[in-house]
């Protein structure tokens, strides 16, 4: 094979996902009672689990050879570090302007995710990254379960801390700390679930949850999706007939999704 990693980096990626979900669950416990965004000293070790898991990968990564001698080639780490130059800008004027503390250290975090984008990176060069996000979709089935469920009985029980769905609860929020959380993180599963076959029926529950979500950017980020999809599915000649009523259907979507949502 050409890395040794690829069987296990779809299970350590699944990990990651499971003890990020862990580690919010005094956020939606608090949510679920009525508080808006509690964070406590009570969920520091929490928080520690995941930086742990992320850890893990990253140095399980590093132990690859081939691996590690492929993340110093390409120019993906030339633009990742203009990446990271910017967000350093953001944060130095985030410090200059005096903002709270938690402005800066939000900035940080997208350095703790820049070496899966680098794994992700080598793994395409090696030609594994479509059984490696074959297999880590088919992991990622359950948690888009556990997200449904608890965001079905959230819109129609739960209190509407952040508005009202469309069921007469609160708007959802799933193991996140807000609904627009929660709809990113659903429009995301159903990029991943775009780019595997076979996963037209996940695609669609990811996109049904982003709706009810009521972030219309999670909403219309997954109806990019759902286009794009139909788009690659369809014969050469027949595309141009997505494109016409393409702007209609964008206005429209930003008209309707505050109603529907």
């Amino acid at each position: 094979m050409v890395l040794r990693l690829e069987k296990d980096l779809p299970l350590l990626l699944f990990g990651l996902v499971c003890t990020s979900t862990v580690a919010s669950l005094p956020q939606v416990q608090s949510a679920w009672a009525g508080i808006k965004e509690v964070y406590g000293e009570q969920e520091m070790g929490l928080r520690l689990l995941r930086e742990a898991m992320l850890a893990l990968l990253v140095c399980y990564a590093w132990a690859e050879p081939r691996l590690r001698n492929g993340i110093f080639s390409g120019p993906i780490p030339a633009f990742l570090s203009l990446i990271a130059a910017y967000v350093l800008c953001e944060i130095g004027y985030a410090v200059y302007l005096d903002l709270p503390l938690i402005v800066p250290m939000t900035g940080l975090r997208i350095f703790e995710y820049l070496p899966l984008a680098l794994i992700g990176f080598v793994c395409g060069r090696r030609g594994v990254a479509d059984w490696v996000i074959g297999r880590f979709a088919h992991y990622l089935r359950y948690y888009l379960l556990l997200q449904a469920g608890l965001a079905l009985a959230q819109a129609l029980w739960a209190p509407p801390l952040f508005g009202v769905s469309m069921l007469g609860g609160g708007r959802p929020f799933g193991t996140f700390v807000s609904p627009n959380l929660f709809g990113a993180a659903m429009a995301t599963c159903a990029l991943v679930f775009a780019v595997v076959p076979g996963m037209r029926r996940w695609l669609g529950l990811s996109v049904l949850l982003a709706l009810l979500s009521g972030s219309r950017t999670a909403f219309l980020s997954g109806l990019l999706v759902v286009f794009f999809r139909v788009y690659a599915a369809l014969r050469p000649r027949d595309r141009w007939a997505l494109w016409m009523p393409a702007p209609m259907l964008a206005v429209g979507a930003l008209i309707l999704a505050p109603v529907l949502c």
